[in-house]
C-alpha cells in the first residue's frame, strides 16, 4: 500500500520524537533537544528522498526515447494515417463509381464485352510483341559487343563452349583418319582375292 510522502514523513517525525523521548532518562529531555533531533532526522530523510528522486529521474532519462526515435515514430504514424486516408478515399470512390456506372454497364454490356475482349487481346499482343522486340534488341546488342571484343556477360562461357567444340571436332577428325587408315590398309588385302 502506497502512502503519500507527506503523510509518511509526518508519521515518521512523530515516531522519532516518541523514540527520542523514551530513549533518554527523564532529566535530559528538553523540547529544544527534541526539536534539534527531529530537524536532523528530517534533513537526513530529505537527503535520502532527494537521492532516490535523482536515481528515479536518471532511470527515466535512460529509458526515454531520444529525439531521432520520436521523430521516426511520428513519421511512421503520419505515413500510416496518410495511407489509411488515401485508401479510404480510393475505396469510397471505387464503390461510388461502381454504384453510378452499374446501370450503364448493364445497358451497354452487349457492346462493352466484345470491345473489352478485343482490347484485352490487342493489349496482350502488343505487350508480347514488345517483349520479343526487346529480347531481339538485347541479343543483337550482345552479339555486336561480343564481335567487337568487349566481353559482354556470358562471353567467357561462350568461348569455353567454342573451345570444347573445336577440341571435340579435332578429336573426331583424328579418329576418322585412324579409322580411314585402318580401313584402307584392310581394303587392298580384300581386293585382290575378290
Amino acid at each position: 500500500m502506497e502512502q503519500s510522502f507527506f503523510s509518511w514523513s509526518s508519521g515518521w517525525i512523530v515516531e522519532s520524537i516518541d523514540r527520542f523521548r523514551f530513549s533518554r532518562p527523564r532529566g535530559e529531555i528538553t523540547w529544544a533537544a527534541m526539536a534539534d533531533r527531529a530537524t536532523d532526522r528530517a534533513r537526513e530523510h530529505a537527503g535520502r528522498a532527494q537521492e532516490q528522486a535523482r536515481g528515479m529521474m536518471q532511470k527515466i532519462q535512460e529509458r526515454s526515447p531520444n529525439s531521432k526515435q520520436v521523430l521516426g515514430l511520428l513519421t511512421i504514424i503520419t505515413g500510416v494515417v496518410v495511407a489509411l486516408v488515401i485508401g479510404g478515399v480510393t475505396l469510397g470512390g471505387t464503390v461510388l463509381t461502381l454504384l453510378l456506372a452499374s446501370p450503364v454497364f448493364l445497358l451497354l454490356s452487349p457492346v462493352l464485352v466484345p470491345i473489352g475482349i478485343v482490347i484485352a487481346l490487342a493489349t496482350g499482343g502488343f505487350l508480347s510483341a514488345s517483349a520479343v522486340f526487346v529480347g531481339f534488341c538485347s541479343v543483337v546488342s550482345w552479339l555486336y559487343n561480343y564481335a567487337r571484343g568487349r566481353h559482354p556477360v556470358g562471353a567467357d562461357q561462350i568461348d569455353a563452349a567454342k573451345h570444347r567444340i573445336a577440341d571435340t571436332a579435332s578429336h573426331v577428325t583424328e579418329k576418322a583418319r585412324e579409322v580411314t587408315g585402318y580401313l584402307q590398309s584392310r581394303v587392298p588385302e580384300a581386293a585382290p582375292g575378290a
